[in-house]
């Protein structure tokens, strides 16, 4: 499971923010933008974004434009939204079943199985998968800093329970890694 650090006022402002523009436009957000929308300097902002960027909440290079917010990205990634307002990205399987759900939307979730490379391909229908053919949600267990970096990665669509094997033993080997830093 991952590290959490609880957002502060400013920061949950800014995740949402930046998660329904990301979401509405599929364009970066500049930190101008951001600033505008939550009432508050340029500078505060920046300093919010560096802590939320620091646990991975949100993804945001040099260039001072985030591309990703509490999951959703406009990034490239193996998992692929297919939605009214276009094409997102999301960080994890995880992400894209929660973000279809809770927004009660319907569209399509494809994604690639990290243990054969098949492509995975989920319908939805106002929040909910229309048919799941024997897929499995794998979520691990292990501890990490950041969650978009360590954690996200290990959480995938599989077919069965065949092909867990491998994503357990990659988790295994981040929680080991995390206790010898005295992160567990």
């Amino acid at each position: 499971m991952p590290l959490s650090e609880d957002p502060t006022a400013l920061q949950g402002a800014l995740l949402a923010e930046a998660f329904h523009l990301l979401l509405s436009s599929g364009r970066p957000v500049p930190r101008a933008t951001l600033a505008r929308a939550v009432g508050c300097g340029e500078a505060a902002v920046d300093e919010a974004l560096a802590g939320l960027e620091r646990i991975g909440r949100t993804r945001s290079p040099a260039a001072g434009e985030v591309l990703g917010s509490l999951g959703l990205s406009i990034e490239p990634s193996p998992h692929e939204l297919l939605l009214e307002v276009g094409r997102r990205y999301t960080w994890c399987a995880l992400d894209a079943v929660g973000i279809l759900g809770a927004l009660d939307a319907s569209g399509r979730i494809r994604s690639v199985s990290p243990a054969t490379g098949a492509g995975i391909e989920i319908g939805f229908e106002q929040g909910r998968p229309i048919a799941l053919g024997g897929l499995v949600l794998f979520i691990p267990s292990a501890t990490c800093t950041s969650v978009v970096d360590e954690w996200r990665p290990l959480v995938n669509f599989l077919r069965g329970r065949r092909g867990s094997r491998g994503l357990e033993h990659r988790a295994e080997g981040r929680r080991d890694h995390a206790s010898a830093r005295g992160g567990d």
